[in-house]
């Protein structure tokens, strides 16, 4: 629904007015689209501090990695997850540079994180949360986290607290470019999320993961239930973030993206 061009979404059944994102502040926002070393640049998690156009994706691509793996441990009988997740501990440091080499690893904090290395909400919930989410240790989240930020420019630091006011969704149509988008324009945030690019990096990156793990497990999980297990993980994760306290109640807008660059907003 729209309203003097001032989008208008409905969400857990009430009305929410998001004043600011108009159609025209969504043509400032939007960025051009990235392809090769420059798309993986332009990665970044959904936090709507980030005052750059990027892709968005929970907990950037860190997060990418790390559903990789969780996906993989779906996969395996339940009764063994913990334990198979125990010897990746031991495997994690070669993992993690055999992947950085094709996607590097990238995360953010914040400036008020005390000192924590957890300003990005979704990598702390798969800490805390290890086992609702999958990934079933900690310390494969924490050794992630060390890994990133001990590398200069790959610990990208935001700055001042929260304010998101929606979640934009940007879907985009097979065979047109996904463009970028600022999260952050005057002030006004909005989380945003790029699922295509998502499924995109998956496309190029988590079956090398998923050969790798088949290798150094001994298992025998094959590209098709794999694949199952990433995408209904990965949507469990949206939808367990979309409920968090940083996330829950906004309004959700979808924005389309068709070919030729045509866009809309949608409720």
């Amino acid at each position: 629904m729209e309203d003097a061009g001032t989008v208008t979404v409905i969400h857990g059944g009430g009305m929410a007015r998001i004043s600011f994102l108009t159609k025209e502040d969504v043509k400032a926002r939007l960025g051009p689209a990235k392809r090769g070393a420059e798309l993986v640049a332009a990665c970044g998690c959904i936090d709507g501090r980030q005052t750059e156009a990027r892709y968005g994706m929970l907990g950037s691509t860190a997060g990418v990695f790390l559903r990789t793996i969780a996906a993989y441990l779906d996969c395996l009988p339940e009764a063994e997850r913990r334990d198979r997740a125990k010897t990746l501990e031991a495997l994690m440091p070669g993992l993690m540079t055999l992947f950085d080499r094709q996607l590097p690893l990238k995360g953010h904090t914040d400036d008020h994180d005390h000192g924590q290395e957890w300003g990005c909400g979704y990598l702390r919930a798969l800490h805390d949360q290890p086992y609702e989410y999958g990934i079933q240790s900690r310390s494969l989240v924490q050794m992630v986290v060390d890994f990133i930020d001990d590398r200069p420019g790959t610990y990208e630091v935001l700055q001042g607290n929260h304010d998101e006011r929606a979640i934009l969704v940007i879907q985009t149509e097979a065979g047109a470019d996904a463009p970028t988008f600022l999260p952050n324009r005057a002030g006004n945030q909005v989380f945003t999320y790029h699922p295509s690019v998502e499924a995109a990096l998956y496309d190029q990156h988590a079956d090398g993961v998923r050969r790798e793990l088949n290798e150094l497990l001994g298992e025998h999980v094959t590209t098709d239930e794999y694949r199952h297990a990433l995408t209904a993980l990965t949507e469990r994760h949206v939808v367990l973030i979309a409920n968090s306290r940083l996330a829950a109640g906004k309004p959700v807008v979808t924005l389309s993206v068709r070919r030729g660059g045509d866009w809309s907003l949608d409720q």
